[in-house]
């Protein structure tokens, strides 16, 4: 059996087509996480609960299949709406998975960093897991230079409340960022 130039040509051509296709779907599949997120936002917005978890839960899900950067916003995006929604279990664990990943993603801003982390700090304030919540909240000081300043301000007001709970625990407050 011979291989001729027109078969190698129709060879790369199909290899070619698959390769543009695979990249295609790669593209849509982050759209598809990408309006999950959106439509679990106006969702959220519009006060319709139920429909926000469900479209962030289906965001979490297909972006399991994407790089660890979209995993991390998409696990996030749904901690986040669990602690405003006073899940606080919920929202800790969605948020120690996205910090995980979004450790070890390079492209991960430093705010993006701060924001997980302040986040994850609230939760455990809110569990009553100071400890743990200062860890994350002496983390989180590196990114505070990228924040908001609305950000900014609410960050050292938890800051002043972990120092002020943790003195009364008699725990640990050194190195609290103010």
């Amino acid at each position: 059996m011979f291989i001729d130039a027109k078969d190698v040509t129709k060879v790369t051509f199909v290899l070619f087509c698959s390769a543009l296709l695979v990249s295609v779907g790669c593209s849509s599949r982050k759209g598809v996480v990408e309006k999950y997120t959106k439509e679990g936002g106006t969702a959220e917005a519009t006060q319709r609960a139920t429909d926000a978890e469900g479209y962030y839960l289906s965001a979490v899900e297909r972006s399991k299949s994407l790089d660890s950067a979209t995993q991390a916003e998409a696990l996030y995006n749904l901690g986040r709406f669990y602690r405003q929604q006073a899940r606080f279990a919920e929202a800790a664990r969605a948020l120690e998975q996205s910090e995980s990943l979004a450790r070890n993603t390079p492209q991960t801003t430093d705010g993006a960093h701060a924001r997980r982390d302040l986040e994850l700090a609230r939760c455990y304030a809110a569990m009553n897991r100071w400890q743990e919540g200062a860890v994350a909240l002496r983390r989180s000081a590196s990114g505070w230079g990228a924040l908001s300043a609305e950000e900014g301000k609410d960050a050292r007001a938890l800051s002043a409340v972990y120092f002020e709970r943790l003195q009364q625990l008699g725990l640990d407050s050194a190195g609290l960022p103010q």
